[in-house]
């Protein structure tokens, strides 16, 4: 095989694959580069997941060969311009400007033809995108709890509802995705890389999900397996409506990232009182009132409800959900001190997260 590629377009694509190529068994990083009717394939693929993206370049030998991701993007990374890559027995040559590196050939078979899946129908996944990206942080990081290391993706009527929880919380956002195949579980850590900020294609099966798309490094194509299990209903922790809060996002946002220095480190606990008819909602966090390693704010508040009320969460959580959010009012729905919180907003109709609370001593 023989071909010249643009450097800087090489290296987006190896940096994005990364990800798979590193996740392959046996502690390799395989990358296939295949020259075919002058463009350059590079394939990766590991237990779950197989990318390919394809490079308009001058090929005029054809052939494929398998390196190491990591070795091919230390060698192409610092080049400006255009780099050759030019297969020479078992090495592969990659030469740039006054510069040439030779990688070995890993062999043939470590990166399995892509897997077939229907064929995939338009879609709107710059939507999906935003969506997932509103919500990812709500995804659990516990790796003995699989199922909740994923995105669900539900269809709804002209869209589709990304939904994510860790056990402590939960998010879910809409999209609008024309065509949404069916219901899946997706890993989170592939599924945004593969999702475009654009149009692009949608496929599923009963094992698989297809995202095809192009931009302005290269032609893409994700193939996403099927996480198996089934996804906890997070509606079904909403809470009943005793109280309603409504705050502005940003301000809440501030003001409990000025009290959150002074919380607890293990939970990030602060406390938050309201009374009805103050017109405020003060955020407590340490030993209290006035007391030496303790911090107080105020948001303004609209508080519908006969009593006051004092609950507790963790102020993490808080400030990633008013970061989702954005500069906008939101309502928090609270049914007593021990009952899940619910944030929600008019401004974004699809999108909600629910806070589990923290018990006050």
């Amino acid at each position: 095989m023989q071909i010249r590629v643009e450097a800087r377009r090489l290296v987006r694509v190896l940096k994005a694959i990364m990800p798979v190529a590193e996740g392959y068994p046996q502690d390799h990083d395989p990358v296939e580069l295949r020259v075919e009717a002058g463009a350059l394939w590079v394939r990766a693929s590991d237990t779950r997941t197989h990318v390919e993206a394809r490079l308009d370049g001058a090929g005029p030998v054809q052939g494929a060969v398998t390196v190491s991701a990591r070795a091919l993007l230390a060698a192409v990374r610092s080049e400006p311009e255009a780099v050759e890559l030019r297969q020479n027995g078992s090495l592969l040559e990659v030469t740039g400007h006054r510069y040439q590196a030779c990688l070995g050939n890993l062999g043939e078979g470590l990166v399995p033809d892509p897997p077939q899946v229907a064929l995939p129908r338009d879609t709107n996944l710059a939507a999906l995108r935003l969506a997932v990206e509103r919500v990812r942080h709500a995804v659990s990081r516990d790796i003995t709890r699989p199922v909740l290391r994923c995105v669900h993706l539900v269809p709804v009527d002209g869209g589709v509802l990304a939904e994510v929880t860790d056990s402590h919380r939960a998010a879910w956002s809409r999209a609008e995705c024309p065509h949404w195949p069916r219901e899946v579980l997706l890993e989170a850590e592939h599924l945004l890389p593969a999702l475009p900020p654009g149009e692009g294609q949608i496929a599923a099966d009963d094992d698989r999900v297809l995202i095809v798309h192009a931009d302005e490094t290269a032609a893409w194509r994700w193939v996403l397996r099927q996480r198996d299990g089934v996804f906890p209903d997070v509606s079904s922790v909403a809470p009943r409506t005793v109280h309603t809060l409504r705050v502005s996002a940003a301000e809440l946002l501030e003001r409990t990232r000025q009290v959150l220095p002074f919380a607890p480190a293990d939970v990030a606990l602060v406390r938050l009182r309201s009374v009805p008819g103050s017109g405020e909602l003060v955020i407590t966090s340490g030993p209290g009132l006035a007391a030496p390693g303790s911090a107080t704010a105020s948001v303004g508040c609209s508080h519908s409800g006969d009593d006051e009320i004092e609950w507790g969460w963790n102020a993490k959580y808080a400030v990633q959900a008013c970061e989702a959010a954005g500069d906008v009012e939101i309502t928090l729905t609270i049914q007593d001190p021990l009952a899940p919180i619910l944030l929600r907003t008019d401004a974004l109709p699809g999108w909600g997260e629910i806070i589990m609370p923290v018990r006050l001593e």
